[in-house]
Parts: structure tokens; C-alpha cells; sequence
């Protein structure tokens, strides 16, 4: 699709199986592309960047258990991304089949003002009824790009609903990074 750069709220890659060697590949080409959708607007502040996802429905990687796949692909995270700011940083991971990575909110300072990291946490789908769980973070990342403060003055409805109290399965890490947008 072509849309101006202002128009992209979200950038979806989808692979059939997800392979050890399409990970850098695909890390760099939504980073490149989210940092030319880099705008302002009427007030002259950055607009916050695309939502950024890498869906497949079945894990090839070499390691096909959840700590070993999802440990790999976060070593790729923070290699690709060492010197991105964060809208660049890749938003989900999401392997149908097993697993979802996803990037939490920016945090700030009791200032206002942007602590330079990202963390990134990892879910597993244990079962049939947790393969929706990373469509709902697609969703509920291009909402909230959507309904980004910095892009609109509309409040955000409640379209995604996630299992009370569901805690992540593990934290990945953290990345340093350069700025917000």
C-alpha cells in the first residue's frame, strides 16, 4: 500500500514460518521503514512512530522451545537495535504457534522526562485458547498508535481484552537507546 508517512499507524511483516535467518533481515527492513515515517505535527513535537510487528504462524527457528527461541530472537533484538531510538525498536514478535515478544511502554522520570531504554517481555501460548494472545498485541499496538496523544485529541476506546491479572513469562531484557522518536 502507498500512504504518505504521516498515514502509517502500523507495519506488519508475515511469514508463513519463522527461520533463524529472516530474523536481522526483517528487524532492520521495520526499522528503516518506521524511521521514514519520522513527522511532526501542528505543534512541532515528534509523532509518534508506527507499531512495528513481525508475525508468523509456526516456529523454525533451530531452537524450537520457548526459552531457547525466544532468547535467540532477543539476542537479534538488541543487536539490530543498539543505536535505534525507540519507535524504531521493533513493537511484537509474534510466533503463532508459541510465543508472542513484546515491547513495553517508553517509561519516564518523576520529571517527564524519557529514560533511554526499552524492555522487552515474552508471553508463551500454552494452548489453543493463547494463539489469539499476539493478534491482540498487534491490535492493541496500532490502536495505540492511533490513538497517540501526539497524533490525535480523540480518547482511545477499549476494543482488546487481555486474562485478568496474565503476568508476562519472562523479561527478556533491556536495550539502551539514543531517544524516544
Amino acid at each position: 500500500m502507498v500512504v504518505p508517512p504521516e498515514g502509517v499507524i502500523g507495519i506488519i511483516s508475515v511469514k508463513k514460518n519463522l527461520y533463524n535467518g529472516q530474523i536481522e533481515d526483517e528487524l532492520k527492513s521495520l526499522a528503516q521503514a518506521a524511521s521514514l515515517c519520522t513527522h511532526k505535527n501542528n505543534k512541532d513535537e515528534f509523532v509518534r512512530g508506527p507499531n512495528t510487528s513481525l508475525i508468523s504462524f509456526s516456529n523454525k527457528l533451530t531452537s524450537k522451545k520457548y526459552d531457547g527461541a525466544t532468547n535467540l530472537i532477543y539476542k537479534n533484538i538488541t543487536n539490530v537495535h543498539k543505536s535505534h531510538f525507540f519507535d524504531q525498536c521493533i513493537s511484537q514478535i509474534v510466533c503463532l504457534d508459541q510465543f508472542s515478544i513484546f515491547k513495553r511502554r517508553p517509561n519516564f522520570n518523576a520529571n517527564g522526562k524519557f529514560i533511554k531504554k526499552v524492555e522487552y517481555i515474552s508471553f508463551k501460548h500454552e494452548d489453543i485458547e493463547g494463539y489469539h494472545f499476539g493478534l491482540q498485541f498487534i491490535l492493541t499496538g496500532i490502536l495505540s498508535v492511533l490513538y497517540d496523544e501526539t497524533r490525535n485529541l480523540t480518547t482511545r476506546p477499549g476494543f482488546t481484552a487481555f486474562p485478568t491479572k496474565r503476568k508476562f513469562d519472562k523479561l527478556l531484557g533491556e536495550i539502551k537507546v539514543s531517544k524516544l522518536r
